[in-house]
């Protein structure tokens, strides 16, 4: 007999993919011979860095059980604050804002919206005579003193960024999310990893679906010492 139809979903979460691209972006970053190439390479890998927080949150609190008017409210709060209610009503102790994995995050997410909101900026400029002079024309050194984000270490100008700032992003994406797993208990720290994977869904069954470029990236990431891979499910 003929098998009949069955309704299924797919159930798209994008935080690999996020995670996957800030990666990808990175190797990318790594092989330029040009600051040109790099720079671009690196602000995708950061941008989609800072993005794999603002996923993770919004996973966080699908796990909730939330009526509707709670979950438009939280909903509305910004990366940080989602992920500090989850904490809250999970019962569990809420994010230390002074802790170096937090304040990295916070700073991250700042580069993100200045990035994004494109404002003009002024970078301190160095000029003096140069040490080898010309005989007929005077020439000058110039050197350019960017600002950076004291805990996360990269530059705040997003024009300024190498991979190094892209490696940089990587890891503290990486330490935060292990900072906030170890703030909950096993089994809800096993039903978030769970929630961070896009899924098949049919006749009440979710199968997980990771594919094997998406593990093969986050294995070759973790050769390069920035481990994702703690947020694999168990299984």
């Amino acid at each position: 007999m003929p098998m009949s139809t069955k309704e299924a979903k797919y159930k798209t979460v994008g935080f690999f993919y996020l995670v996957c691209d800030a990666s990808f972006g990175y190797f990318q970053a790594k092989e330029q011979n040009s600051f040109y190439e790099e720079n671009r390479c690196a602000r995708w890998s950061i941008l989609s860095s800072a993005l794999s927080i603002e996923s993770f949150a919004n996973c966080l609190l699908e796990t909730l059980s939330l009526s509707n008017n709670q979950f438009r409210k939280l909903d509305r709060l910004p990366s940080l604050g989602k992920i500090d209610e989850y904490l809250k009503l999970s019962g569990v102790e809420r994010l230390d804002q002074d802790k170096t994995e937090v304040k990295s995050i916070s700073e991250l997410i700042r580069a993100r919206n200045d990035f994004v909101h494109v404002k003009t900026s002024r970078t301190e400029l160095q000029i003096s005579p140069a040490t080898l002079q010309s005989t007929d024309t005077p020439r000058y050194d110039a050197m350019l003193n960017p600002e950076t984000h004291p805990n996360l270490g990269i530059f705040k100008l997003g024009a300024f960024w190498h991979s190094d700032e892209a490696r940089m992003a990587l890891q503290a994406v990486s330490d935060f999310l292990r900072y906030s797993l170890a703030l909950v208990d096993d089994d809800n720290s096993r039903s978030l990893r769970n929630n961070l994977v896009t899924k098949l869904e049919a006749a009440g069954v979710a199968l997980s679906i990771m594919s094997e470029d998406y593990t093969n990236e986050l294995e070759k990431l973790r050769h390069e010492g920035i481990d994702f891979t703690f947020l694999l499910d168990d299984d």
